[in-house]
């Protein structure tokens, strides 16, 4: 780029795309080095971890952990984004430690759910295979085990009680979210609320 021209113009873009382009890589890189991926067999402690994972209630993991040993391990600090809304996942995350934050209408709302070890996340794109619906952030500094959806299928098509566990998992996180809609106020009743003491005062 020559001295005195418009950034980004030899791109064909204008000055203001340039530096959308420039922030959006800026976020993306420092979210980047908040994520940390480990290549390596399973250790004895997160061995340990695994076997209480919901996915594997009742299932001897000796059965399943040969097919885990070529799954990568990452590891998020705290603030790190996993998942986006509406972004493309072909993988299932076992939690080892940590927790993890899910919130469906954007960050700075209330938590939808808590995410610790033994649970998973990202089945909901695994069954429909559509885009995520939720945003999922490391509440603390979090490893989770990274199984591939196709991995995931191979499993339940060996394993009636992978299957089961995992329909366990979906239930839920439906039953868990019609209880938080039944105890959550509607949005026009608080705002009906705020309203009559604004009136009064």
């Amino acid at each position: 780029m020559q001295a005195g021209s418009i950034p980004g113009k030899e791109y064909g873009l204008s000055a203001g795309e340039f530096a959308s382009a420039c922030f959006g890589l800026c976020v993306y890189l420092i979210n980047y080095t908040m994520v940390k991926t480990v290549a390596m067999a399973i250790s004895d402690s997160d061995r340990t971890l695994l076997e209480r994972n919901k996915l594997f209630r009742d299932i001897s993991f000796k059965s399943v952990e040969p097919a885990l040993q070529g799954c990568q391990i990452i590891a998020l600090k705290s603030g790190a984004t996993l998942l986006g809304i509406g972004q493309k996942n072909a993988s299932l995350y076992l939690v080892l430690d940590g927790e993890l934050h899910v919130y469906l209408n954007g960050h700075g709302l209330p938590v939808h759910a808590s995410l610790g070890s033994g649970e998973c996340v990202g089945e909901l794109s695994l069954i429909d295979g559509e885009n995520t619906a939720a945003l999922v952030i490391a509440a603390r500094d979090t490893r989770l085990l990274v199984v591939p959806h196709d991995l995931v299928w191979s499993l339940v098509e060996i394993s009636n009680g992978i299957a089961r566990n995992l329909l366990s998992i979906l239930a839920g996180r439906i039953r868990n979210s019609n209880l938080l809609q039944m105890t959550t106020p509607e949005p026009s009743l608080e705002f009906e609320a705020a309203a009559n003491v604004d009136a009064l005062t």
